[in-house]
Protein backbone atom coordinates (compact mmCIF):
# COMPACT_ATOMS: atom_id res chain seq x y z
CA UNK A 1 0.00 0.00 0.00
CA UNK A 2 2.75 2.45 0.90
CA UNK A 3 4.56 1.80 -2.39
CA UNK A 4 1.39 2.70 -4.29
CA UNK A 5 0.93 5.91 -2.28
CA UNK A 6 4.60 6.80 -2.77
CA UNK A 7 4.24 6.30 -6.51
CA UNK A 8 1.14 8.50 -6.59
CA UNK A 9 2.96 11.20 -4.59
CA UNK A 10 5.91 11.09 -6.97
CA UNK A 11 3.52 12.12 -9.74
CA UNK A 12 2.56 15.34 -7.98
CA UNK A 13 -0.43 14.22 -5.93
CA UNK A 14 -0.78 14.83 -2.20
CA UNK A 15 -1.27 11.66 -0.18
CA UNK A 16 -2.36 11.42 3.43
CA UNK A 17 -1.91 8.17 5.30
CA UNK A 18 -2.81 7.59 8.93
CA UNK A 19 -1.03 4.87 10.86
CA UNK A 20 -0.95 4.14 14.57
CA UNK A 21 2.31 2.76 16.01
CA UNK A 22 4.21 2.72 12.76
CA UNK A 23 7.07 0.21 12.56
CA UNK A 24 10.51 1.85 12.51
CA UNK A 25 11.23 0.19 9.17
CA UNK A 26 8.43 2.23 7.57
CA UNK A 27 8.74 5.43 9.56
CA UNK A 28 11.90 6.60 7.82
CA UNK A 29 10.38 6.10 4.38
CA UNK A 30 7.88 8.93 4.82
CA UNK A 31 8.84 12.28 3.29
CA UNK A 32 7.01 14.19 6.04
CA UNK A 33 5.16 13.17 9.17
CA UNK A 34 2.61 14.87 11.35
CA UNK A 35 2.88 14.12 15.07
CA UNK A 36 -0.23 14.96 17.07
CA UNK A 37 -0.52 15.18 20.85
CA UNK A 38 -3.12 13.24 22.82
CA UNK A 39 -5.11 16.46 22.96
CA UNK A 40 -5.15 16.67 19.16
CA UNK A 41 -2.62 19.48 18.82
CA UNK A 42 0.14 19.46 16.25
CA UNK A 43 3.51 18.70 17.85
CA UNK A 44 5.58 18.37 14.70
CA UNK A 45 5.29 18.40 10.92
CA UNK A 46 8.30 17.72 8.72
CA UNK A 47 10.89 15.10 7.79
CA UNK A 48 11.04 12.17 10.23
CA UNK A 49 14.83 12.45 10.56
CA UNK A 50 14.48 15.93 12.10
CA UNK A 51 12.07 14.95 14.89
CA UNK A 52 14.68 14.21 17.61
CA UNK A 53 16.47 17.54 17.15
CA UNK A 54 13.19 19.45 17.05
CA UNK A 55 11.78 17.84 20.20
CA UNK A 56 15.13 18.13 22.01
CA UNK A 57 14.72 21.90 21.84
CA UNK A 58 11.88 21.45 24.32
CA UNK A 59 13.97 19.27 26.67
CA UNK A 60 11.80 16.21 26.24
CA UNK A 61 13.98 13.82 28.18
CA UNK A 62 11.81 10.79 27.44
CA UNK A 63 13.36 10.80 23.94
CA UNK A 64 16.61 9.49 25.40
CA UNK A 65 14.87 6.20 26.22
CA UNK A 66 13.74 5.65 22.63
CA UNK A 67 15.48 3.05 20.53
CA UNK A 68 14.06 4.65 17.39
CA UNK A 69 11.97 7.78 17.10
CA UNK A 70 9.13 5.66 15.70
CA UNK A 71 8.93 3.90 19.06
CA UNK A 72 8.19 7.15 20.88
CA UNK A 73 5.98 9.22 18.62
Amino acid sequence: MLRVLHSVAQHGRACVFSIHQCPASLFGTFSRVLVISRQGRQLYFGPPAEIPAYLARFALLWLQACITIADCV
